[in-house]
């Protein structure tokens, strides 16, 4: 990597600025049509499919210039831009039934966009500079960790102007001049100014590859010495595991995320402390052992990821982040497997990480084309999933998620809705409340599809999803073959075989008669009460999430507790009793 010439800076420079303020321009115009409710803004595929390529197209033109001759550059920047476009059109195909423009939430696809392109672009760019279709893996190491150090940098530089830009607003404010404040507020103004200090640090940053250079080795040194201490950390997490199960993990309900953390960390510390394999930059010899053991501790990792999210999965189906987990775990298991086997090879002892990296880079541009095409879009396969498991009776009418299917299940979630209106999904209790989702304009609504259908009890599953503690499920609820559900609807593990509760009989409202406390395995949810009017149960309300947590359950075991009169009376007010919620930290809902 060497500095570009002088001679040529000077027409790149104006030419990377130039294609800044275009691109600043075209997005204010895409602003203003979103804030004037008027074309492209009013049609989400349109809207999505001139987007993203006027916020990617730009950006790679202007990284590019002076790296590729001007026919091979177009080509590549009309592969960028007919990809993004495809991408956002069926984005916004997808989604345009359920959202509008005002509410499109386009995280996963932006992340998505911006990382396929950074390691295309690293990956064009290094074939490019290294004259051969695949290239050698130092290129490709050069091209990726300068492009990363590059992006630092223009991130950086646009928040550095912001921040001078409004302390100077505010020391004008002082004077009772408003022009700056009012002048950087602007859209007009503060998007091409955004715009064009990114192609001006991307300019800098290229001109003076030297600094780049000398920047990313003081990085990755850096970087390379805190190897040792996570590998330490989870060579230790591992050893553990044989000792205390994975029983902690699975409580904590965010195991998969942590695990695939850490393996990221992991995988970045070993390629900062490998870099591009050559002589100059060889490692410490401590640290090459270092990098040995800890390119076996992904696979583990993992292994046990997969393994949570496959028990997630059979207990509550596939949702669109579940998918994206699976997505990660493929990623994650591509690295684990060849870091292993890179490990494990008695000669040339980690060169199998270059393979690995190279590889796995294409893998991520795969994975990425299906996730977000319909191959394996992720709001159908959720919705698919969810709708299977309402049909096979593993969740009830009363606990399946409507709204779920009306705003985050797009096309697919409405075409759903629609099917259980027409009665195609033949499920009790079903048809009224898709009506009522369906009718729904803002997430923050109530699905309210009139009383709540009986619930049909089954003797069988009630005793195989409640463990009393202490005593035995009442024989007049195990006799008992419907449950008037009441304002609250059933507890799930009483209608979905998946669910499982832990009960407590106690004498909740002092009236010589037990009420059945259920509180679900699965930490988070609300326990739910039944009472027992002298003739039937039916559900009565709920207690405070809290109570679900282990901590609460073993007292409760234990019999450390005492029931207290309410100190507020409830009000009743159009037909409607509403009691005063305790906002203290025995109403909390996150265990400790």
């Amino acid at each position: 990597m060497t500095d570009v010439p002088t001679t040529v800076t000077r027409a790149v420079g104006v030419r990377r600025l130039a294609l800044g303020l275009a691109q600043g321009l075209c997005l204010f115009l895409m602003f203003q049509a979103k804030a004037h409710k008027v074309w492209p803004a009013t049609d989400l595929a349109a809207f999505q499919a001139l987007l993203l390529p006027l916020l990617f197209a730009p950006l790679a033109a202007i990284h590019a210039q002076a790296h590729m001759p001007g026919r091979r550059l177009a080509v590549w920047l009309a592969v960028i831009a007919a990809v993004c476009a495809a991408a956002g059109f069926f984005d916004g195909y997808k989604n345009g039934g359920a959202l509008d423009v005002e509410r499109w939430e386009p995280g996963p696809l932006l992340f998505a966009a911006a990382a396929g392109l950074f390691i295309a672009q690293a990956l064009v760019l290094a074939a490019q500079a290294d004259g051969r279709r695949i290239a050698g893996y130092s290129a490709y190491f050069d091209a990726a960790w300068k492009h990363g150090v590059q992006a630092a940098a223009g991130i950086g530089f646009a928040g550095a102007l912001w921040l001078l830009l409004n302390l100077g607003a505010g020391l004008f404010t002082l004077i009772k001049l408003t022009f700056l404040s009012e002048l950087i507020h602007e859209a007009w103004f503060a998007i091409p100014v955004t715009t064009m200090a990114l192609s001006i640090a991307i300019h800098l940053t290229d001109v003076r590859a030297s600094l780049v250079r000398g920047i990313r080795t003081l990085a990755l040194t850096l970087l390379a010495w805190l190897l040792p201490l996570l590998a330490a950390i989870v060579a230790g997490f591992v050893v553990s595991l044989p000792f205390t199960g994975l029983r902690p993990l699975w409580d904590t309900n965010f195991a998969a995320g942590l695990l695939l953390g850490v393996s990221a960390a992991l995988i970045v510390l070993i390629n900062a402390a490998y870099q591009d394999g050559l002589p100059d930059t060889r490692a410490h010899t401590a640290l090459r052992w270092t990098m040995t053991v800890a390119a076996i501790l992904p696979a583990p990792l993992i292994a046990i990821a997969a393994y949570a999210l496959t028990l997630r999965v059979q207990q509550y189906g596939w949702t669109a982040e579940r998918v994206y987990a699976l997505a990660c775990i493929a990623v994650g298991g591509c690295y684990a497997l060849g870091y292993l086997a890179a490990a494990v090879r008695p000669t040339e002892r980690l060169r199998g990480l270059e393979r690995t990296n190279i590889v796995t880079s294409f893998v991520v541009i795969g994975i990425l084309v299906l996730l977000f095409t319909p191959i394996a879009d992720p709001a159908r396969i959720a919705v698919t999933s969810q709708v299977a498991r309402l049909q096979e009776g593993l969740i009830s009418p009363d606990a399946f998620d409507y709204k779920y299917l009306r705003f985050q299940g797009g096309r697919y979630g409405l075409r759903a809705l629609e099917r259980m209106k027409a009665g195609e999904i033949e499920v009790a209790g079903v048809n009224d409340r898709a009506a009522a989702a369906s009718a729904l304009t803002e997430r923050s609504d109530v699905v309210e599809a009139g009383v709540n259908p009986p619930v049909a009890l089954d003797r069988d599953r009630l005793t195989a999803n409640i463990t009393v503690s202490g005593g035995a499920l009442p024989e007049t609820l195990l006799s008992q073959h419907e449950l008037a559900p009441g304002q609250n609807g059933p507890p799930a593990c009483l209608t979905a075989s998946s669910e499982t509760c832990e009960g407590f009989l106690l004498d909740l409202n002092a009236d010589g008669t037990d009420e059945l406390v259920l509180i679900p395995q699965t930490g988070g949810r609300p326990p739910a009460i039944l009472s027992f009017d002298g003739k039937e149960w039916r559900s009565a309300g709920t207690l405070p999430a809290r109570l679900s947590c282990e901590d609460m359950r073993a007292l409760l075991r234990t019999g450390d507790f005492k029931m207290l009169p309410s100190q507020w009376n409830d009000l009743e007010i159009g037909g409607l009793r509403l009691g005063v919620a305790d906002r203290g930290d025995a109403m909390s809902t996150a265990c400790p």
